[in-house]
């Protein structure tokens, strides 16, 4: 019965979340003054160098198989039935990514509403809407009301006043920080071989990884720069608060070099 109300609680904050992402197509995002000719709007349109199927496959998918492999790998060594050892790692994983996609889901609402309510242009703006005033302005005055002219990619209007915060830095990070903190809470430990050098070395990676994904969108010009920093601290929190509420599971769980000379009876999945 626990397990059911844990996959119908997933389950209802998927549908908000997805929910939001409909309604986001539909809502018009708050219509904000912006000045004339402002260089922070007047950047060309460039090509997403990640784009967003890249995106949620790393934030649905690394988590799981991390925390599946990295089960697995905590055991090995154990003298246990290989079908034990399998099961345990699928339970604890399950029992984890139940906090980790409810995150993810609330996050998401937040970020549409974000998106939504506070109607930032993106440094495109110019490109994608060619406002009629913009011809016509005199430079540092603020123009509060305009139609855009750009009729081929009307299509995309939706997406040029929804920058603030970058969805990409965002999901980017919160995935990235939560690998890092399990492995960290997982397997660091003073006496382990495994944590004195390979530990770091892929946490420095998944890290690398999950920043780039933040910072290419300053790059291909569909996000400014205070756009990408908040997204990835909200990021970080998210995952903060995942291991908040699940480092009671971990604190007496750490590896070291005599974990893998026991008999496999005290081996503790999550």
């Amino acid at each position: 019965m626990k397990w059911l109300v844990h996959v119908v609680t997933v389950a209802v904050w998927f549908i908000v979340m997805f929910l939001s992402l409909f309604a986001m197509g539909f809502i018009t995002p708050i219509k904000r003054a912006f000045l004339c000719n402002d260089p922070a709007l007047s950047l060309p349109i460039k090509p997403s160098i990640i784009g967003t199927k890249a995106v949620y496959g790393w934030a649905l998918f690394l988590p799981p198989i991390a925390v599946y492999v990295g089960e697995l790998i905590f055991s090995y060594g154990h003298k246990m039935k290989l079908k034990t050892r399998f099961t345990g790692a699928l339970c604890s994983m399950l029992s984890l990514m139940y906090y980790y996609f409810a995150d993810f889901a609330c996050l998401h609402v937040i970020m549409t509403a974000a998106k939504v309510l506070v109607g930032s242009y993106r440094p495109i703006f110019f490109e994608l809407c060619m406002p009629d005033k913009l011809e016509n302005c005199t430079a540092n005055t603020w123009i509060t009301d305009y139609t855009c002219t750009n009729q081929t990619i009307y299509h995309r209007y939706y997406g040029m006043s929804t920058s603030f915060f970058s969805g990409h830095a965002l999901l980017t990070s919160f995935a990235g920080a939560f690998v890092v903190l399990y492995l960290q809470f997982r397997f660091h430990s003073k006496h382990s071989k495994f944590t004195s050098f390979w530990l770091p070395f892929i946490q420095t990676i998944i890290l690398c990884v999950a920043f780039f994904g933040g910072i290419s969108r300053i790059v291909d010009h569909h996000h400014h720069v205070i756009d990408v920093v908040v997204g990835t601290i909200i990021g970080i929190l998210g995952s903060i608060h995942v291991w908040h509420s699940q480092y009671h599971r971990y604190k007496n769980s750490r590896v070291t070099d005599d974990d893998h000379k026991n008999d496999g009876t005290d081996v503790q999945f999550l």
